[in-house]
């Protein structure tokens, strides 16, 4: 099951987490059954080059290859910046 982070949206440009967490939703509906997104609430990445800029971006995270099919999706249809993780492992509790 792939997670989706959400990190650093806190009302960027008048994007809102709910509504990036929203779009995302719309663009990949094929795994959604199986995904858990994970949302920073108003945490705030910063870019340092030059100057100091905000850099939000979208995480996903899977043990799964065929999952990078979403971060690819997130990143060529929403313009978003994507990282994507593939672990090793994935050990589900009981509770």
């Amino acid at each position: 099951m792939p997670n989706i982070e959400i990190v650093g949206f806190r009302s960027l440009s008048g994007i809102t987490e709910i509504k990036i967490t929203k779009l995302i939703c719309s663009k990949i509906p094929q795994v959604m059954e199986e995904t858990v997104i994970t949302v920073h609430h108003n945490s705030q990445v910063l870019g340092i080059s030059e100057d100091i800029q905000e850099r939000p971006y979208i995480r996903v995270a899977s043990t799964s290859k065929k999952d990078r099919k979403a971060a690819e999706l997130i990143n060529k249809e929403l313009g978003l910046d994507v990282e994507w993780l593939h672990l090793d492992g994935f050990y589900e509790g009981k509770g």
